[in-house]
């Protein structure tokens, strides 16, 4: 049976190893024509405007959307900007990368999102972002996309939302009372928060006939809004690498170790819609029905095909409606209460008109009512036009036309050529602040949608992209809109008068960068209290304590660094007051839960699996006497992973996992100090065990220079990272205490760079770590090319290194939680995302690295001793190709260098004839005592080091 003692196999010949690397250099050479070609005169979209990087590669978008996370769409906004004032033949379109231009002309969206039989594809790129795949909204095709909508339609008309308008009445009061409830606590909440638990009760109520009961809970958490913005973090890492949407499907697994309100959606979305698309098949098969129309019943009696009514196709069907009908509409709402609030002028003259049609705000007038009010209509639509809805740009593909724009830019005219088969795109963030349809675009300015007859503005309502327009608009409009005039009208009369915002400033709301929805840069929310209904109208229950001058001081020296968040930890050391009243100053160690619980857990789990491997492997190749250098660096690499591993369970007891206002001013400063310390174990940890799957690599593949020089390549990129960040890291304060210790900055005691110096330091590790992984994975596949090895083997092999793929994968998803280092807020609760997934990758490479060495551990050695130690000798034509068979190891010289090798005689029948058809040169009987030269065996070979067994005078 073929058995090898090593990661992979020993012997390829050169010819196959340049084969491969002829076909990669191929490969490049592709790549760098096709490049050129895209920034060719005779590519289709040659003569429109735009970067050459971005015409020739995807690399621009990669760098904004993936390392600088969600930029992409601003960086859109200043292109148009630039080739507007330095082109003199420009126009508001730009080409953004090889295959796709964007539009900023509102005037053109009726020829990209069209109507009427003209059919639009979605691009593949787009739809990469969502792991949603079987869903409408995942659908590239145009007539797939249009039978997967006719049934949903159906269930969204103003008709059907008109039936269900009463259960949304209820909704609106239940909202309102449990607001009016919170009236006199000091505390600020963030009203985003409420808004997201009536809105995820309206869909879900509507749609599944069971409403998730968000409302009903004592407090508003746990929400969507938090998890819905978790769970998006990895949008453009799937649309470069849609190969890591299967790490989705992980979710489920680790649902019970998640944080509470993350592991709800997920629950939610992987486990309880599913069982509820086969609970309502089978009351359909039973012939049960329904007082109520559900999505799942809607969609199982449809004409669908029988795979689009698949339990999965639909539960993603249906995660699409609960995302969509959340988190837009409550940001929507979000936005109109704080400009509400900012602008009393505004307000007033909403409620004077509510006033007038509304005789008790418990029992509002019909949707179809409200909606003829013209102010209350123009408040809702400049709240939908500054909330965006969908941020980043929606593309179409035109399938059977080209498009031709014609318009007029810098008083000249244009005329460009978009042909078929080419996505152009608008993007709502940057449609909504032109300032030719929206003059004074920023400010929140009702009046713009009405006319001096005080009516709707039919004119401007055509610039708005909130919705979308052809035939692929949001579907849910029409429940949107309902739920905004009628929340909005209920807040108004009841609630918002209560109100006041709490240190929140248009900043708060400023859009920064977009996963889909649009994001603020601290994603703070509106903050808002509701005065206590009980004192007089001119009382207020807030405390007005001044804070301390020394902390107004250094807060606003930390401001001015970039460093907020550090203002805020500063404050809780020199006026304790400002800290939550319900954490305890005293307290030290917490009891682990959600995300501490499940750092504690899952790298608990990877850690005593790669001790339990690592220690395998160094057992079995220090009894066979075959310890090498690449083992000791992984016993290195463990030990430090062992380090690294309780640094940050230690971490999770003192604070680290959770957000700042659960932690005392000590739990913030311990959690930030045991980070800081596992950086730096961490770095270590991985560059050893890196340094140890080079050095196997280059072991194996010693004839093989093109190989070793790729891996000398990575093993300089891999130590070069751990200098740079090991470094960077302890140079960043001075002293480094400074890092979890704001009060020393405050007191001139410490000085730190700027924070995105760290922020770089930390891009500089995961981009290196990421482009190792995916290396060291590629490399040993290249080796496996064409061995001659047996299927299985190869089988196992590949899927040892998919699973070390994994460590990659998971390398990708901590990007987004570098860039929180911005706003420097809660980062005991964001690094801790950062330490999970490096712990999990760590453990991944102990693991997927010492397997392979395992396999004579748990294989019987008895026909090796049953053996004897008689021996045969190979002779052929080649003097110089020599082994020696039995138990004692000998340095065997062979025409592509030497090796040692110890060859196990063992039974007749354990000799295994590889007939791979190029060296099956004859067919002369096989003599059961010994191998044939002109004919090729699998042997199991020991790999030892050829100089020790020189100096002990074993070689031949």
């Amino acid at each position: 049976m073929t058995t090898i003692d090593a990661p992979l196999p020993l012997y390829i010949s050169i010819l196959q190893v340049r084969y491969v690397f002829g076909l990669a250099g191929l490969y490049m050479a592709f790549k760098v024509l096709q490049a050129l070609y895209n920034v060719s005169p005779f590519h289709p979209l040659a003569r429109i405007p735009g970067p050459r990087l971005a015409a020739a590669t995807y690399l621009p978008e990669f760098y904004y959307d993936v390392v600088k996370f969600g930029c992409y769409t601003k960086e859109i906004k200043k292109l148009h900007e630039i080739y507007a004032s330095r082109l003199t033949n420009s126009c508001p379109i730009v080409r953004i990368n090889p295959h796709e231009v964007h539009c900023n002309d509102i005037s053109f969206s009726n020829e990209i999102y069209a109507v009427g039989g003209r059919k639009r594809d979605k691009p593949v790129h787009q739809i990469n972002g969502s792991a949603l795949g079987q869903s409408g909204f995942g659908t590239v095709d145009h007539d797939l996309h249009r039978l997967r909508r006719i049934p949903l339609a159906k269930f969204f008309s103003r008709a059907m939302i008109s039936r269900i308008e009463p259960e949304i009445h209820v909704l609106v009061n239940k909202l309102c009372d449990k607001l009016l409830r919170q009236s006199g606590d000091k505390e600020a909440f963030d009203i985003t928060m409420a808004y997201s638990c009536f809105t995820s009760d309206t869909i879900s109520g509507y749609s599944f006939g069971e409403s998730f009961g968000l409302l009903d809970q004592k407090g508003w958490y746990p929400n969507f809004r938090e998890p819905m913005a978790a769970i998006l973090q990895p949008v453009f890492v799937f649309r470069f690498f849609p190969w890591t949407k299967a790490s989705v499907g992980l979710g489920k697994l680790l649902v019970d170790y998640m944080p509470k309100d993350i592991g709800l959606l997920v629950r939610t979305l992987q486990i309880d819609l599913p069982a509820r698309v086969r609970k309502a098949k089978a009351d359909m098969d039973a012939g049960i029905t329904y007082d109520r129309p559900t999505i799942f019943a809607s969609l199982l009696q449809s004409d669908l095909d029988l795979l689009d009514k698949e339990p999965q196709r639909l539960s993603d069907e249906a995660a699409a409606v609960v995302g969509a009908g959340t988190e837009t509409t409550s940001w929507a709402m979000s936005v109109m209460t704080y400009h509400l609030l900012r602008k009393p002028e505004v307000l007033a003259k909403l409620t004077q008109e509510l006033e007038a049609v509304v005789q008790d705000p418990k029992h509002l007038p019909g949707w179809l009512v409200l909606e003829t009010l013209p102010y209350l209509g123009a408040v809702i639509q400049e709240g939908l036009r500054l909330s965006y809805g969908v941020s980043s740009r929606t593309a179409r593909i035109p399938t059977e036309e080209n498009l031709l724009y014609r318009g007029e830019w810098n008083k000249k005219p244009v005329e460009h050529v978009i042909p078929q088969g080419y996505a152009v795109g608008m993007s709502a963030f940057i449609t909504h602040h032109d300032e030719r349809a929206f003059p004074n675009s920023y400010a929140f300015a009702p009046e713009r949608w009405l006319d001096e007859n005080n009516q709707r503005r039919k004119d401007i309502e055509r610039s708005m992209l909130a919705f979308s327009h052809g035939s692929r608009a949001c579907l849910g409009m029409n429940l949107a809109l309902c739920e905004l005039y009628l929340a909005l009208a209920a807040l108004v009369l009841r609630v918002i008068p209560h109100m006041r915002l709490s240190d929140t400033t248009d900043d708060d709301l400023a859009y920064d960068h977009d996963m889909f929805i649009p994001m603020t840069k601290e994603n703070r929310g509106v903050r808002v209290t509701i005065k206590d209904l009980r004192l007089g109208p001119h009382m207020s229950s807030a405390s007005t304590s001044p804070p301390l001058d020394l902390c107004s001081r250094g807060k606003a020296f930390l401001d001015q660094r970039g460093f907020a968040g550090w203002a805020s930890r500063a404050q809780n050391y020199l006026h304790p007051a400002t800290m939550a009243t319900t954490v305890n100053p005293d307290d030290r160690f917490i009891q682990p839960v959600e995300l501490p619980l499940a750092i504690l857990v899952i790298s608990s789990i990877f850690l005593i699996l790669a001790l339990i491997t690592v220690s395998l492997r160094t057992y079995t190749r220090a009894t066979r006497g075959i310890f090498s250098t690449d083992d000791a660096f992984m016993v290195v690499g463990t030990v430090a992973y062992t380090a690294a591993t309780c640094l940050s369970n230690y971490a999770t007891l003192v604070g680290l996992g959770r957000l700042n206002e659960d932690l005392n001013s000590w739990q913030q400063s311990e959690a930030i100090k045991y980070y800081v310390i596992w950086i730096l174990v961490y770095v270590l940890a991985l560059a050893t065990v890196k340094s140890s799957i080079c050095i196997t690599i280059v072991r194996i593949a010693s004839t093989k220079i093109n190989l070793r020089i790729a891996v000398y390549v990575l093993l300089a990129i891999t130590w070069a990272s751990f200098f740079i960040t090991f470094v960077g890291t302890l140079l960043y304060c001075r002293p480094v205490e400074t890092m979890w210790t704001p009060a020393l900055a405050i007191s001139g005691k410490g000085t730190c760079a700027p924070v995105d110096t760290f922020i770089i330091l930390g891009h500089t590790a995961t981009v290196s770590t990421i482009v190792t992984d995916l290396a060291l994975v590629v490399l040993p596949a290249i080796v496996l090319w064409n061995t001659q090895m047996k299927k299985q083997a190869k089988l196992q092999a590949f899927g040892l290194l998919s699973f070390a793929s994994v460590a990659s994968i998971i390398t990708m998803v901590r990007i987004p939680y570098v860039n929180r280092f911005v706003a420097q807020k809660d980062l005991p609760f964001w690094v801790a995302h950062i330490m999970l997934c490096s712990n999990v990758e760590t453990g991944i490479g102990c693991i997927a690295s010492s397997v392979p060495s395992l396999r004579h551990f748990f294989r019987s050695d008895s026909s090796e001793s049953s053996s004897g130690p008689s021996q045969k000798k190979t002779s052929g034509s080649n003097s110089n190709n020599r082994f020696t068979v039995g138990s004692v190891p000998r340095l065997a010289s062979t025409n592509q260098g030497f090796s040692l090798a110890t060859v196990h005689h063992g039974r007749a029948e354990d000799w295994e004839r590889l007939n791979d058809g190029a060296s099956d040169h004859s067919d002369t009987p096989i003599d059961p005592r010994s191998i044939h030269y002109k004919q090729t065996y699998a042997v199991d070979i020991k790999m030892q080091d050829i100089e020790t067994d020189v100096e002990h005078g074993k070689a031949l």
